[in-house]
């Protein structure tokens, strides 16, 4: 095993341009493939001792991700082969965003970026694991940005196939001491990330470690360290492998984290392995229930299908096939009479209507239920009376009761309703192009309102106007001290930009999580508020409207750098 990266070697089709990284047992170089044109990561195995077994471990990495390659969030393979020196290497998908492990201890992520990314490395697991894949080794810096900032999943270098799809995976017992300097087992999973079962005498890694890795991998997003750290205490190998075995896991100190998150990781990292999630989609759909508690937008959990062909699914409405008419008993047609007699259609033809047309389903057929042939009812014939310009009935019948002519009735009454109809419109019109009416203040008119987390959910109007100047109101009344008489104040901020008829969420503890709290005078608070300094204490939350650039251009000294922020969340965390 070599401890300098080599010099890149020439390969037919690719132009080497930089090193990417440099690892145990191989080196990842930046090439720019000649066709089709774009910028890839070449993965070269670099050893001393380039035997058989390591051969087909390589190979069987390139094979492993191939299978999987085509999930959104796994890094793709485009090729694999031999160089002219007999080194082995991959052709894969190039992300320039680099990895979650260069950064992840110095810029902790917020809530809502952790449940996307969550969701969507439990639908690249879910997808490996159906396929019968343990990645074994799911950690930050194996999770890459691509240039649009999707995190894929990568290295793949030390999965295994899972024999027993989806739990068995056993494998030869080996030493735990791992290799100096790597920070990680011999069974290959990084000793921060890694599962207690990983640890054991004859080490176990499977689906479910691979979940339990998950979980430890979101936990240390969100807390800048991994689950068994303890902040300033000893962490060498040793110690987290005793803490590792024994089921410690540090408690979280961010006071945004929701319970209901606290929950789901605990279940991640349970030291039982059957108390954990029993699929990682299934801890996906958990994440998800947790974005929909905290009212954010929910993300896709994607998932393969399965090996059987998509179909298209079942039409949800009934398609209604006509059907021939059924004739009542007695009848044989349903026009009306004409000479005097019901028409009937000759056997086997549609019953004829005056003029030469015909009806469709008139026959000599019996409707169902009438045995025998259908017979014509005798109808007595109707003569004009050319002196009353009506019809007149023979002396059989008594002539009939004078209708209300309903056509009159229509003709006067659809006017009517036509008028009314335009009328009412047109008020609905006219109101509606007057638009909503506001009073008092603009932040006055703001309905904002904590969820479970503290966050706050602030509900713009539609069409309420960006205000003029700086306007403030109290949320929360602090139980600290005045802070009139302080020299300096901490406070935490969360702006957001004027979204007419939208809701956004602010959160007053947001600069102070990723940042740190900034520091002003209590004149300077005052004054870019617009309040009075007296009636400020510490604990105070207060939310802000301003115009835009106010906050970014008349008071910098808040720490709000963006112009377009008109609205801000601010909390009073601590006086001096």
């Amino acid at each position: 095993m070599h401890q300098e990266p080599a010099s890149a070697p020439e390969i037919p089709g690719y132009t080497y341009v930089r090193p990417i990284g440099h690892g145990g047992f191989s080196d990842v170089y930046l090439y720019e493939q000649q066709m089709p044109q774009r910028e890839v990561a070449i993965k070269v195995l670099r050893t001393e001792d380039l035997s058989e077994s390591i051969r087909e471990q390589f190979a069987a990495e390139a094979n492993l991700m191939a299978r999987v390659s085509n999930h959104s969030n796994i890094a793709a393979i485009y090729a694999a082969d031999v160089d002219d020196e007999g080194q082995p290497y991959l052709v894969m998908e190039y992300c320039s965003g680099g990895s979650l492990g260069a950064f992840y201890r110095h810029y902790p992520m917020s809530v809502k970026d952790v449940l996307v990314l969550g969701i969507r490395l439990a639908g690249a697991l879910e997808a490996a694991h159906r396929a019968g894949i343990v990645h074994r080794d799911v950690k930050p810096a194996n999770i890459l940005l691509t240039e649009y900032g999707v995190p894929v999943l990568s290295d793949f270098g030390i999965s295994t196939i899972d024999e027993e799809l989806p739990e068995a995976g056993k494998h030869p017992q080996v030493s735990t001491e791992g290799r100096p300097g790597t920070g990680e087992s011999s069974v290959g999973m990084s000793l921060p990330w890694a599962a207690p079962e990983t640890l054991w005498e004859e080490p176990v890694s499977d689906a479910r470690s691979d979940r339990y890795s998950l979980a430890a991998t979101l936990y240390s997003l969100l807390e800048a360290r991994s689950p068994h750290e303890v902040p300033g205490g000893p962490n060498s190998a040793a110690h987290l492998t005793g803490r590792i075995k024994s089921g410690f896991i540090g408690a979280m100190k961010r006071p945004d984290i929701p319970e209901s998150l606290h929950a789901m990781l605990r279940r991640g990292l349970a030291h039982d392995r059957a108390a954990r999630y029993d699929s990682a989609a299934d801890m996906g759909r958990a994440l998800q229930d947790i974005q929909r508690e905290l009212s954010l937008e929910v993300t896709p959990l994607e998932v393969p299908r399965g090996s059987a062909p998509s179909r298209p699914p079942q039409p949800t409405t009934r398609v209604h096939q006509s059907q021939p008419i059924q004739l009542p008993e007695g009848h044989a047609t349903l026009l009306p009479p004409v000479d005097g007699r019901v028409p009937v259609g000759q056997p086997g033809q549609p019953a004829a209507l005056p003029g030469g047309a015909a009806v469709a389903g008139a026959s000599d057929s019996p409707s169902p239920g009438v045995t025998g042939p259908v017979q014509a009812a005798p109808v007595a014939p109707l003569a004009h009376a050319a002196t009353t310009g009506g019809w007149t009935a023979s002396a059989a019948h008594p002539p009939p009761r004078r209708r209300m002519d309903w056509r009159v009735v229509f003709g006067v009454l659809i006017p009517v309703l036509v008028v009314a109809c335009v009328v009412v419109a047109s008020m609905l019109i006219a109101q509606a192009n007057r638009g909503p009416s506001y009073t008092g203040r603009a932040v006055d008119n703001l309905l904002a309102e904590p969820n479970s987390a503290g966050v706050f959910q602030v509900e713009i109007p539609e069409e309420l106007p960006i205000p003029d100047e700086v306007q403030s109101r109290q949320l929360v009344d602090g139980d600290g001290d005045t802070i009139e008489d302080a020299f300096s104040v901490d406070v935490s901020t969360d702006s957001s930009a004027w979204l007419d008829g939208e809701t956004v969420q602010l959160n007053p503890m947001e600069s102070t999580n990723l940042d740190g709290p900034t520091s002003v005078s209590p004149e300077e608070l005052a004054d870019a508020l617009g309040l009075d300094v007296a009636s400020m204490h510490t604990g105070d939350i207060i939310l802000v409207a301003a115009p835009a650039g106010y906050f970014s251009n008349t008071h910098p000294d808040l720490g709000i750098k963006v112009s377009e922020a008109t609205l801000v969340v601010l909390t009073i965390t601590d006086a001096f």
